[in-house]
């Protein structure tokens, strides 16, 4: 996979589009676009939403590291949030007459 590929995938994996979509979007394999994501340091807006959810169910035995892995999750969320809040805004600039 070329580096500009690569990094159109990223783009759209921290834009919220899923793993699976990239991927089929692409012509690649989901494995490959998955640990390509992963080892860029990204993961998919729906992985993190299970993994919450999943977390979530576990803190009925209010375990302190599994709350600190949560609020790590949460924070990822909001960051990518900024991110794409901050694309729209710069979207909408460039589309205003």
């Amino acid at each position: 996979m070329n580096e500009d590929k690569m990094k159109s995938m990223m783009k759209q994996i921290r834009e919220g589009k899923r793993i699976i979509d990239v991927a089929r979007e692409n012509d690649e394999d989901y494995w490959e676009v998955y640990f390509m994501a992963l080892n860029n340091g990204e993961r998919s807006s729906m992985g993190i939403k299970r993994m919450i959810g999943n977390r979530l169910r576990k803190l009925r035995e209010h375990d302190e590291e599994l709350v600190a892995e949560v609020e790590d999750l949460v924070q990822y969320i909001y960051d990518r949030w900024v991110e794409n809040q901050n694309m729209l805004d710069a979207i909408r600039k460039i589309m205003q007459p």
